[in-house]
């Protein structure tokens, strides 16, 4: 389903990914990294928002903090990560000045990607409407290489979900008069199977890497990755954790 969103922009609900692993390590993937390295600002906060995802994911020993302090501490974080994705938005015009471009900035509810937009909405959602509390859930997965199978071994993981984003909350949003009540569904429905698959910071990663991508493609649509580089990330990439 095709329609026209903000400033006449198609999304189109086919391109909700269905996710099928997760990474262990919460990083931009490196050709899409590469392909926007001269957009210096924009890429320093994109990865400081897989550094904040990661934080949101870590244990007690890690942060310091007391048990009191360690479930606030996490959805700060996790705020955090969605505000410091959207302020991409705001640096891109410094970016595009420096290479002397004349480009309109591609905000994240310019592109064709529904999650995209639906996650740049989570941000106005949990930092100015709603203060929803992380639940951590377990799940038995295999950790190791996609390309081999056979050698993963089976582990038991703590995975977050955010609580409480429901159809009617995100309704009370201001940007949500540019989505239908089919669309608005959808996009929650989506996100809240597959963050209760894989956790909540595995879904705004996707997005991290799908607006990266976005970016990549719009403004350097002729740069593809090198051969050497994606032999490197086939070779060396994260292991997942897959069911």
């Amino acid at each position: 389903m095709k329609r026209t969103a903000s400033k006449g922009k198609p999304i189109d609900l086919a391109l909700l990914p269905n996710i099928e692993y997760a990474h262990m390590w919460l990083t931009l993937d490196e050709a899409a990294a590469n392909r926007i390295k001269a957009l210096r600002r924009a890429l320093e906060r994109i990865n400081n928002t897989t550094r904040l995802l990661w934080l949101s994911d870590s244990d007690q020993k890690t942060l310091a903090v007391t048990s009191n302090e360690l479930g606030p501490l996490r959805e700060g974080l996790l705020r955090a990560a969605l505000a410091e994705l959207f302020s991409v938005e705001d640096v891109l015009r410094l970016d595009l000045k420096e290479l002397g471009r004349n480009d309109s900035v591609l905000k994240m509810n310019d592109t064709t990607l529904p999650h995209v937009h639906f996650i740049r909405e989570l941000r106005t959602h949990e930092l100015h409407l709603y203060h929803s509390p992380l639940t951590g859930f377990q799940r038995d997965l295999l950790w190791g290489n996609m390309a081999k199978p056979k050698e993963a071994r089976p582990i038991k993981i703590e995975l977050w979900r955010l609580d409480g984003v429901t159809v009617q909350s995100f309704g009370k949003l201001d940007n949500a008069k540019y989505y239908t009540a089919d669309e608005q569904q959808a996009m929650v429905d989506w996100f809240n199977d597959a963050q209760g698959q894989w956790g909540v910071q595995e879904v705004v990663l996707r997005v991290a890497n799908g607006y990266a991508e976005a970016l990549g493609a719009h403004y350097f649509p002729m740069s593809t990755p090198s051969a050497t580089t994606e032999t490197h990330r086939d070779r060396n990439h994260h292991p997942k954790r897959k069911t």
